[in-house]
């Protein structure tokens, strides 16, 4: 014992603490064996190298059969760098002594072999102490054409040539293999002569840090031989983990366990426990069956949103259940089950946390403990063996550090808690850039900055993000985004700090207070300064592409708003006839196969015109505190050519909903999609799509953009050619003007109508306005430059009566109240219940209310400051027209010329009655006329009579009409529609009739106006209609055999005789019916009477004549073109003028007189 102690303490010192852990080194590393591949020289380029690298550690397992007949299976773990001081921690964990060393180069000289081969010999020295074996790899010494080298006199290892390293030469793995069998049965021989070796007499195994430690202990002691026995048993353990005796070596694990336990000897008992779990692993878990894969978190730490999609997570296979009794009775009975490798490396790490100095070996049994957790899932256990790692106190370098993050970061990766691996990438990102790296760089930390990224739920795809959303930390993630900002300006790249500050803007927008937006679009624009931002990605260097990212809210977009052409420029359609198909089929069934076409369609319902100004009105607000100048607006089209106006505006701080209109001219036709606009502000162009502003419903907007149109403009012009768009007329006048129509276009009108629109019904509308239209088409083509002139008629007509304002337009409404307000015209025609009351007072004025001519009640009127003087019309003249390719594309245009018309009062008529003229054939027209103007006037009413009215003063004038011959309806109805008709063709016949002309003086040596008022819409009782229609029936008269009277064909006979006192007169009448429906209860009367000529009648007759026979005969029916005959006789006692009344008068108070009466001269004889 005191020989083994003084044989340690002999060796020189050594760094007792391992250079760096291994962050790559797993549980079933423990039974490989190491072996360092070396790239020598500088003729192999390091890509070939680490593709021959690639090659050889893919032979990491070689099965063998020892002398027993049983396969032995051996493992190898492949490394480019080792340290020394690592490989000086072989005694404590074989698995850490390098026993292999391969080397690879190439050479063409002589002189570069012998250094290599010196390079060779020098690694095999450094490493001597644990070198079993080595091979030296030499491409390209027998080349064809290349001069014979050899190696020189003093190299002793085992050199292998090949002619090129492009060459995938099959006999690398061949010498490959048997290299790892010859360490393998080294090894194998090693782990004999231990087995062999009794324990009392085993030499003290220790670790680098213990030789101080041993100084001056008593190594004879129970205790130290329990120690050295105890690590000799551990150490034979490892040979057996080796060499593939698992559960030998889950044995000797077990001895040594116990003994070490006794003892106290924590870091070697650490060392043995890890052992265990490995062992325990590697027969519950083997390498073969091993897969390297991500596992699933758990179901309650799923990601919530999948935005950023990571690796699917998939479970182990191979490993083996301990559940299954056939499988457990196989195993060995000290197997440890994964809850208990769980607990047996906790209790090593607790072990190994008790030595400064093994700070290495407690951070790689941390993360091997932790990825065995990954592989089962247990994710609490792979957080409690991580937090271990960060405080264990390492002399690292910055590099060192970086690594160890890093790996920390990619196993928090693997179980999902992207968050925390996040976290680690961050403090990596430090560790480039801080104060005590010699190597700073912004590079590097931009790059982690970048990989961070998912793991705070972020993304550098602005499209990735939902306008005013929320998701994550939003501090958090403000502040990562800023450091990338930073890191970005501090590599350099202006254009990529620049994009992803404006990404920052865009993107967390909602997450910031107005004074944060406006710090924020400072920085913007201080580093746009530098290089501007464009919308297109931007390609790193190490291929990652940045996506284009715009201000989408700077300025803020309130309103997006397509517009229609202006009003005289927008296309409409043709309307052609439609063409008849036949009967129409209509079914209610709706099928399923139609529901695809019920599509929201975004297409505008109007259309542009190709080569014609456009517009688009787009409001904005600007949400700084400062005034933002956005210049260069453009359109964002797709489709047909379409050829974008720049429009720019500066925004005062914090205004909102300020318009702005876009431009644009359609080059070509076809279907345009507008998709959004583009902007220049604070140094960067942004294209703001529809599809990513909140406040517009729809993502594009499609125009259909048809063929060229012709443009007319249109003005009405009067005698001076002036323009006017308001006239005033009185009531009556009429005046010309005329309508110019001017092709301002480069396209001929081939298609020109014309018409007129306005509020007033259409009958009142062509009495009023009418357009000289009727050689319209002798205009046409209308020439580009090219007029044309058409007349306007225009006369004020308004309603003439006060009492009743009916437009001309109304009368047919009047039928029903007009049919009932008396009794029927005709006793024959049926009609409704007779009504003998007088009509109210407000139409008294215009009924007759008795025999006499005139009463109070026809010459009332009202007071002309009561009556509406002025009447304002708007008329609206379209002028449609097409011509070119936008006619032959179905379309045409409208233009429109507003008229404003303004009526006065001229004449009203305030009262009217009817009288009895001399003769048979006329009547008169009583009327109350008013003068409504402010000047003197003269009205013409009759021929030759005429009158001057003073201002505001009333008249009553006589107006002879004829009667209206009612024969010359076709047929007269018994209904009220027949009865409405009646009064209407009377009504008309009295306006046709009675002209009332008038003229006015104007001021201002105007010339004199002029006009004529038609009286339209008179009210006429039943009684009124029998003076102003002619009789219905025809008389016929004999006296004394000789015919007087004869009305036939619408003609009288009368003359008057005489005859002598005494004489027997006889009477003969004859009553024709010359309508073409009977007359009811038809009664006819003989009144005989003198008049005295002085406005006095007497009727009391009887002791100055005597009748013979009936004076008063009744009939119940006269058909059709039937008569009524009566006869009586008459004698006279006194001579003198006598007059006979004749008169049919029926139950409905219609009365038929004998106009004028027949006169009977009585002479003496």
């Amino acid at each position: 014992m005191r020989s083994s102690v003084s044989a340690i303490l002999s060796t020189p010192t050594q760094d007792p603490n391992m250079s760096h852990p291994d962050y790559e080194m797993t549980v079933h590393d423990h039974g490989t064996l190491l072996i360092l591949v070396k790239h020598l020289g500088e003729e192999l380029s390091s890509k070939n190298f680490n593709r021959l690298f690639e090659r050889i550690c893919r032979i990491n397992q070689l099965r063998l059969v020892d002398g027993t007949g049983a396969e032995r299976c051996v493992q190898a773990r492949y490394i480019k760098e080792y340290p020394v001081g690592n490989n000086d921690w072989g005694d404590f964990q074989t698995h850490r002594r390098l026993l292999g060393l391969i080397t690879i180069s190439k050479c063409k000289l002589q002189i570069e072999l012998n250094e290599i081969c010196r390079l060779h010999e020098s690694l095999k020295v450094k490493y001597q102490s644990t070198l079993y074996d080595s091979r030296c790899i030499i491409f390209g010494v027998n080349a064809p054409n290349s001069p014979e080298l050899s190696t020189p006199s003093n190299f002793k290892s085992r050199d292998v040539y090949y002619a090129s390293d492009n060459d995938p030469n099959p006999s690398i793995e061949m010498h490959l293999n048997e290299f790892l069998s010859s360490l393998f049965w080294v090894l194998d021989a090693k782990r004999l002569e231990k087995s062999k070796e009794k324990l009392d007499k085993a030499t003290l195994l220790i670790a680098p840090f213990e030789k101080r430690n041993i100084i001056g202990l008593d190594m004879e002691s129970r205790a130290n031989k329990k120690r050295c026995m105890g690590r000799v048993t551990k150490h034979l353990a490892d040979l057996n983990l080796q060499t593939g005796f698992l559960n030998d070596a889950l044995n000797f694990y077990q001895t040594a366990i116990d003994t070490l336990r006794s003892c106290n000897d924590w870091l070697w008992l650490g060392g043995c426990l890890e052992g265990l779990c490995a062992t325990s692993l590697m027969i519950l878990q083997p390498q073969n069956q091993l897969t390297k894969s991500n596992f699933q978190r758990n179901a309650s730490l799923q990601e919530r949103h999948s935005r950023f999609k990571f690796r699917p997570l998939s479970t182990n296979a191979g490993f083996v259940s301990l559940d299954d009794n056939v499988v457990r009775s196989s195993l060995p009975q000290n197997l440890l089950n994964i809850d208990d490798i769980y607990k047996n490396y906790g209790e090593a790490l607790k072990h190994y946390s008790k030595y400064l100095n093994a700070g290495v070996v407690l951070t790689e049994g941390s993360l091997k403990a932790a990825r065995i957790a990954v592989d089962h899932h247990h994710f609490i256990h792979v957080h409690y063996f991580l937090q271990n790692v960060l405080p264990v106190n390492l002399t690292l370098t910055d590099e060192e550090k970086i690594q160890r993050l890093m790996k920390l970061a990619e196993l928090y990766s693997e179980i999902g808690f992207h968050r925390k691996a996040s976290f680690f990438q961050w403090l990596a990102s430090k560790r480039y850039v801080s104060a005590s790296n010699p190597h700073t760089s912004w590079e590097q930390c931009y790059q982690l900055l970048l990989k961070m990224l998912p793991g705070h739920k972020l993304s550098l795809d602005p499209n990735d993000y939902v306008p005013g959303g929320q998701f994550g930390w939003p501090e958090l993630q403000r502040q990562v985004v800023n450091e990338i900002v930073l890191a970005a300006k501090r590599v350099g790249n202006a254009s990529l700090a620049t994009r992803h500050c404006t990404f920052l803007l865009q993107t967390m927008w909602w997450m910031m207070d107005k004074v944060e937006r406006s710090a924020y679009a400072t920085q913007l624009s201080v580093l746009s300064a530098q290089c501007e931002g464009s919308p297109v990605p931007l390609v790193l260097d190490n291929g990652l592409v940045i996506p284009p990212a715009n201000l989408l809210n700077i300025p803020q977009p309130e309103n997006f708003s397509v517009q229609n052409l202006k009003l005289h420029l927008r296309p409409h359609k043709l309307v052609k006839a439609k063409e008849d198909f036949g009967p129409f089929l209509f079914t209610p069934l709706k099928f399923g196969s139609m529901e695809k076409y019920n599509i929201k369609s975004n297409k505008m319902e109007y259309v542009w015109v190709i080569n014609e100004p456009c517009e688009v009105i787009l409001e904005l607000s600007n949400p700084l505190n400062f005034e933002l100048e956005v210049t260069n607006i453009l359109l964002l089209t797709n489709g047909a050519v379409f050829e974008s106006i720049p429009f720019s505006i500066n925004l005062p701080p914090e205004i909102s909903y300020q318009n702005v209109v876009l431009t644009g001219i359609p080059k070509e036709v076809g279907n345009i999609e507008i998709n959004g606009y583009s902007t220049h502000t604070l140094g960067v162009k942004s294209n703001c799509r529809l599809k990513n502003i909140p406040n517009v419903p729809e993502t594009t907007y499609n125009v259909q953009v048809i063929p060229s149109m012709p443009c007319l403009e249109a003005f009405i012009l009067d005698s001076k050619n002036d323009t006017i768009s308001n006239i005033t007329l009185f009531a009556g006048e009429s005046l010309d003007y005329n309508l110019k129509i001017l092709n301002v276009g480069s396209i001929s009108v081939d298609l020109l109508e014309i018409s007129i629109e306005s509020t007033i019904e259409n009958s009142l509308k062509n009495s009023i306005i009418k357009v000289d239209t009727e050689n319209i088409k002798d205009y046409l083509p209308i020439t580009p430059k090219s007029e044309i002139v058409m007349g306007i008629h225009l006369t004020g007509a308004l309603n003439f009566l006060s009492s009743n304002q009916y437009p001309l337009a109304e009368l047919n409404s009047l039928k029903s109240s007009l049919t009932i307000s008396g009794p029927s015209s005709y006793p024959s025609l049926h009609s409704p219940k007779q009504r003998n009351e007088r009509l109210s007072p407000m139409t008294a004025s215009s009924f007759r209310s008795g025999e006499s001519s005139l009463n109070s009640n026809c010459s009332r009127y009202r007071s002309p400051t009561d009556i509406t003087s002025l009447k304002v019309i708007e008329f609206n003249i379209k002028i449609k027209y097409a011509g070119g390719e936008g006619m032959a594309a179905g379309y045409c245009r409208i233009i429109s010329c507003l008229l404003s018309l303004n009526i006065f009062n001229s004449v009203l008529v305030t009262g009217w009655d009817v009288l009895q003229a001399e003769t048979g054939s006329q009547f008169y027209l009583v009327l109350d006329v008013v003068n409504v103007t402010n000047q003197e006037m003269e009205l013409k009413y009759a021929t030759n009579k005429s009158i001057l009215m003073e201002e505001k003063e009333s008249y009553r004038i006589p107006v002879p009409v004829d009667r209206f011959l009612i024969h010359s309806l076709e047929q007269v109805s018994s209904s009220e529609e027949g009865q409405a008709d009646m009064v209407s063709q009377c009504n008309k016949h009295i306006a046709e009739q009675v002209l009332l002309r008038w003229s006015v003086n104007s001021y201002d040596d105007l010339p004199p106006r002029w006009g004529v008022a038609k009286l339209y819409g008179l009210t006429l009782c039943p009684q009124m209609l029998d003076i102003v229609c002619t009789s219905p029936i025809y008389w016929e008269i004999n006296l004394n055999e000789e015919k007087i009277v004869s009305e036939c064909d619408e003609k009288l006979l009368s003359e008057t005789s005489q005859y002598p006192v005494g004489q027997q007169l006889k009477l003969q009448i004859w009553v024709h019916n010359s309508l073409m429906s009977p007359l009811d209860d038809v009664t006819l009367e003989l009144n005989f009477y003198q008049d005295y000529q002085n406005g006095t009648t007497n009727s009391q007759l009887g002791n100055r004549l005597a009748t013979t026979g009936s004076t008063k005969t009744h009939t119940t029916r006269v058909n059709k073109h039937d008569r009524l005959y009566h006869e009586c006789g008459v004698i006279f006692f006194y001579p003198g003028q006598y007059k006979l009344n004749l008169q049919c008068q029926t139950l409905k108070q219609h009365i038929w007189k004998l106009i004028p009466p027949l006169q009977l001269d009585i002479t003496a004889e």
